[in-house]
């Protein structure tokens, strides 16, 4: 899987979360917090970039260790700053975890590095990355392009069109 969809897959579960959450929540927090954990969900092939898939094979960031780690100090970081979403708590160790399964489910990774030999297949034929990327970044386009647009009026409810 490319990009897109490693950030796309965790800003729709968090932007769904805080919907269903915190319906209250304004527009601007909505976005900040899906776009961060979208970001973590990209975070595994930004700190370990590699140019072919059987790198990834030997790489720490993916297992299931970073996860592990962030299971043990979200939580902890929570309770420090109060303020924290649960949405976050949880969310990053999430979006780490779903980077994991998109790539496992496209081509396989080591989930115990260096333990464990290789899980996963090409369930997803490369060949279906890009457009499926094509599509995500339409569907990211949309829900910025409505967050935005929400942003804009007074109740946090982008206006119905004109007919």
């Amino acid at each position: 899987m490319f990009v897109a969809t490693h950030f796309a897959v965790p800003f729709f579960v968090a932007l769904a979360w805080t919907r269903r959450d915190q319906p209250r929540l304004r527009p601007l927090p909505r976005l900040v917090t899906a776009t961060l954990c979208g970001l973590f969900g990209v975070l595994p092939d930004c700190l370990n970039v590699h140019s072919r898939l059987d790198e990834r094979m030997n790489s720490t960031t993916h297992a299931v260790w970073p996860v592990l780690v962030l299971l043990a100090l979200m939580p902890l970081l929570g309770l420090c700053l109060r303020r924290l979403p649960r949405v976050l708590v949880w969310g990053v160790p999430f979006a780490w975890l779903s980077h994991l399964a998109l790539d496992a489910i496209s081509g396989g990774i080591r989930p115990l590095y260096p333990r464990l030999g290789p899980v996963g297949a090409f369930y997803i034929h490369p060949e279906w990355w890009v457009p499926i990327d094509c599509v995500m970044l339409f569907a990211l386009y949309l829900a910025y392009r409505q967050l935005i647009l929400a942003m804009r009026e007074p109740n946090g409810i982008p206006a119905p069109a004109p007919a």
